[in-house]
């Protein structure tokens, strides 16, 4: 764990919250791949693949 003490030593009490926001931003766009691939005649129809998984890293 010697590579995260820098980690650690930086974010201090928001640790936590900086874990469940990138856990949340993992699942989220697991999800969001997931939806793209069912969904994947319908997207290829749009052109817009990137924007699509852009928009839901920003958003």
């Amino acid at each position: 764990m010697p590579k995260l003490s820098w980690l650690i030593r930086f974010s201090g009490p928001y640790l936590s919250l900086l874990a469940l926001l990138i856990g949340g931003l993992l699942l989220l766009s697991i999800n969001r791949l997931g939806l793209v691939f069912w969904h994947y005649q319908r997207v290829l129809a749009t052109g817009e693949l990137s924007q699509i998984l852009l928009q839901g890293v920003s958003a």
